[in-house]
């Protein structure tokens, strides 16, 4: 089997899985990107750039992002895996500089880039843009006036004012860190107390990453306008005296019914199932046209694909807002509007990836289920799949989850 035709499935489940879970800006920020778009003068690509594709498979090796060897800086650093996941999303693409250098403070003009790029707006941001985008939701920062500013470090309490403003609210310096403390924005390496976090330091390209991280696994990968009046800090509530933030990266232990469909009845429907025995439970197709992909639409809103043979290879609930099964789960218990917390809890904060994406790869090896970085690294492709799970941006809550075998995407005598 070649790595060329393993590449051709792979842009294949990353194009189905883009248009299957509709991913995208929410509105206001698609207006406004195009309003910027248009005072940059720059053509800005949307999506479609390098770097979003390969966010449709977190790759966890360096080899698969291109490289030779790991960047030596970051081989065994605490944030490693963390750029490995910003660089496949698309986050981190280029810095100033020979390398990623992950301990350096980061200037304020890398910072918007990291953090515009995270919440992804629609573009792939630069320069003068993410400042013609501070400038259009009122974020507060000094490069929009003082160009020499941009190039300097970004102290932590300045970062803190920024990432709130971010959030609809404007707080300065204790202020902002005692919001983002008390929701739990800030993951564990910047400390959990006011003096811990020690808003002077300057904030570093690899502290960037593990904030932007945490923020996303805490459901906030939308951003909206800061108000201009400072907003009032008795509403702030007190910093948690316990709990632990999100790891950045962690799976929670899965086995092959991982894979099933659970049913309003509170069956299970294995990969594998006959197509007979399934509409014995559920009843016939609505009618005998298969949807774009290769997928059979029932009552419900369940959506199921067969292979060759009849036998159940792909299930989907949710595709649209007209399809809300209310009663089919996965094994774990998630359904259509579960919130991202009940996702990442049940299977790990690791299979976050971008713009409201979850995503977890297996391999069915002896009967077991095994997990995988992504599709490329399967021994066997066709026993290999993904549970995907959609997030509404702005509810943080699920809106489609679909298993998507690699065998549907690629033919049957390929394998």
């Amino acid at each position: 089997m070649t790595r060329e035709r393993f590449m051709k499935a792979k842009w294949s489940i990353i194009l189905a899985a883009s248009l299957l879970a509709g991913a995208g800006a929410p509105a206001e920020a698609g207006a406004k990107g195009s309003a910027i778009q248009a005072e940059s003068g720059n053509q800005l690509k949307r999506i479609q750039t390098p770097g979003r594709e390969i966010s449709s498979s977190i790759i966890h090796k360096w080899s698969k992002l291109g490289f030779d060897s790991p960047p030596p800086e970051l081989r065994g650093h605490w944030s490693e895996e963390l750029f490995q996941w910003a660089i496949a999303v698309g986050i981190v693409t280029n810095l100033t500089g020979a390398d990623y250098r992950p301990d350096e403070s980061i200037t304020e003009s890398e910072f918007l880039v990291f953090f515009y790029r995270s919440v992804n707006v629609g573009t792939m941001l630069e320069g003068d843009m993410v400042y013609n985008l501070a400038r259009a939701y009122s974020h507060p920062v000094k490069g929009v006036s003082h160009l020499a500013a941009r190039n300097y470090p970004i102290t932590r309490f300045q970062a803190a004012e920024f990432v709130a403003g971010a959030q609809g609210v404007n707080f300065k310096k204790d202020a902002a860190v005692q919001y983002l403390l008390s929701h739990g924005l800030t993951g564990n390496r910047l400390g959990r107390t006011l003096i811990e976090f020690n808003g002077e330091e300057k904030l570093t390209r690899a502290e960037t990453l593990h904030w932007i991280r945490q923020l996303l696994l805490n459901g906030r990968s939308i951003m909206v306008d800061m108000p201009k009046e400072l907003s009032d800090t008795s509403q702030i509530p007190p910093i948690p005296a316990e709990g632990e933030p999100l790891p950045d990266f962690k799976y929670e232990p899965i086995s092959r019914n991982d894979l099933s469909l659970v049913i309003s009845d509170g069956n299970r429907l294995p990969i594998g199932s006959s197509r007979s025995e399934i509409e014995k439970r559920i009843g016939k197709p609505l009618h005998n046209r298969k949807d774009l992909f290769g997928l059979f639409s029932y009552a419900d809103g369940l959506k199921i694909g067969y292979d060759h043979r009849g036998q159940m290879t792909d299930w989907v609930i949710g595709v649209s807002p007209s399809d809300a099964p209310q009663n089919a789960t996965t094994t774990k218990g998630i359904a259509l509007n579960s919130t991202l917390q009940d996702v990442l809890m049940k299977y790990g904060s690791g299979g976050y990836s971008i713009d409201g994406m979850v995503q977890y790869f297996f391999e069915i090896k002896r009967d077991r289920l095994s997990r995988l970085p992504n599709f490329i690294e399967a021994d066997n492709p066709a026993q290999t799949y993904e549970l995907m799970i959609n997030m509404d941006k702005s509810s943080a809550k699920v809106s489609m989850i679909a298993v998507i075998s690699y065998r549907s995407f690629w033919p049957e005598n390929e394998f």
